[in-house]
């Protein structure tokens, strides 16, 4: 399909855009489902379980909310990455390693991408200055690729020292530290439910930027 407009002519088959923007969304929905179920695991009202002297949880209930946090941090992660390839089929973008050309794969590659378009490449350049980006990828680079992740749980008291309920409360203060402390009290979903805000934000303004690149042909 052939589009003409101010930045030039685009080249791309419309079929195939719509099959990889439909995973977008489809991704999009798998980590809003996850972030939910992460707030119903929460907020259950679970029995602690004593074994012996020791305390523990349930561990179903506990094992639910890691699943979950790992489909999050994957499939928000993945809408990125999946958004980076339609931008590739859209623009033909290139992007060069090693003096050889190839076609952009991820999403932290489209700043240094030959052919995008200059408004959606300050999106991305905007989005990756956010405060919280950082800690984002370098978290769902541990979950992905290093170690799993155990949000820190607390047991709340009923006045006489006595253990009512537990509590998985917070995420890692830095997602590099294999023994994980937690003294910033990154809130479990109150922290991710921003980052899914943002990505929400930016790829609907990625959109309408290429809704009127395509009007103006």
């Amino acid at each position: 399909m052939l589009r003409e407009g101010k930045t030039g002519q685009l080249v791309f088959d419309l079929n195939i855009v719509s099959v990889q923007h439909g995973g977008v969304g489809t991704k999009m929905c798998f980590a809003c489902d996850a972030l939910d179920n992460m707030k119903r695991l929460r907020g259950r009202e679970d029995k602690i379980i004593l074994r012996g002297t020791s305390l523990g949880i349930n561990g179903k209930v506990f094992d639910a909310l890691i699943l979950n946090l790992d489909v999050f941090m994957f499939e928000l992660y993945s809408v990125l990455d999946s958004f980076a390839v339609e931008l590739q089929e859209i623009f033909g973008l290139q992007i060069r390693r090693k003096k050889r050309a190839r076609d952009v794969r991820y999403f932290l590659e489209l700043t240094d991408a030959e052919g995008l378009d200059r408004d959606i490449r300050q999106l991305v350049c905007d989005l990756r200055k956010q405060d919280w980006f950082d800690y984002f990828h370098r978290l769902r680079t541990r979950i992905t690729h290093r170690m799993p992740l155990d949000p820190q749980i607390r047991y709340r008291h009923d006045g006489k020292g006595k253990v009512v309920k537990s509590d998985f409360s917070c995420l890692p203060d830095d997602p590099d530290e294999a023994l994980a402390t937690f003294e910033k009290e990154i809130d479990l979903t109150r922290e991710p439910e921003k980052w899914l805000d943002a990505l929400f934000c930016f790829a609907d303004s990625a959109c309408g930027i290429l809704v009127k690149l395509m009007s103006a042909a």
